[in-house]
Formats: structure tokens, sequence, C-alpha cells
């Protein structure tokens, strides 16, 4: 049973990303403002990210700055 729940896991998980794959891809031209508003949303993702994996806190991120 456990096997049979990491499949749908997966398979829900890479229907999610193909989802986000088409939809927030924009078509790359530095011009265009949705490239930036992706560039951005990657940003935060990865640094929301790190922070988790780190443990890094709301805090801590007051007091060093």
């Amino acid at each position: 049973m456990k096997k049979k729940s990491i499949a749908l896991l997966i398979i829900g998980l890479l229907a999610a990303a193909g989802l986000g794959y088409y939809t927030l891809l924009p078509a790359c031209n530095l011009h265009s403002v949705d490239v930036w508003y992706f560039e951005m949303f990657l940003i935060v993702a990865f640094g929301s990210v790190y922070a988790m994996r780190k443990g890094i806190r709301r805090q801590d991120m007051k007091e060093s700055g």
C-alpha cells in the first residue's frame, strides 16, 4: 500500500510541475514583464527553500540586517 501511495504522489507532483511549467513559464523576452515576475518568483521560492533547510528564521534576518 505504501508503494502505491508514493507512486500516486510522484504522479501528482509531475502533473503539478507540468501544469506549472505550462502556465508560469513565459517566453524568453527580456523586455517582457512576465519574464521578470517569473525570475522574482524563482528567487523567492529558492530563497525560501534555502532558509527552511538552513533553519533561518525571520527574526534572524532582521537581526543581521
